[in-house]
C-alpha cells in the first residue's frame, strides 16, 4: 500500500476526530454539538489544514444530510406569515 495513501487516511480520521472532541467539548457547556464541529472546520481552516478527496465527499454528504433534515423541520405555515 502507498505510504502517501495511508498518511492521506491518517489526516482524513485525525480531523474528524478533532471534530468529534469539540462536539462533545461543547456539549459540556450547554451547547449543541455541531457548534463545535464547524468551530473545528474553523480552526483547521484558519491553520492551513486541507482535506484530502474522501474527506471532501464526506463533507458534502454531510451538508446534503443537513440541508435535508433542516427541511424536513420547516413549516410551510411559520414561512406564509
Amino acid at each position: 500500500m502507498d505510504p502517501g495513501l495511508i498518511a492521506s487516511h491518517f489526516s482524513d480520521i485525525s480531523w474528524i476526530l478533532f471534530a468529534l472532541v469539540f462536539g462533545v467539548l461543547v456539549t459540556f457547556i450547554s451547547l449543541p454539538p455541531m457548534i463545535g464541529y464547524l468551530v473545528a472546520g474553523f480552526v483547521l481552516s484558519a491553520l492551513g489544514m486541507h482535506s484530502g478527496d474522501a474527506l471532501g465527499a464526506v463533507a458534502d454528504i454531510g451538508v446534503t444530510l443537513l440541508l435535508f433534515t433542516i427541511g424536513l423541520k420547516l413549516n410551510i405555515k411559520d414561512l406564509a406569515r
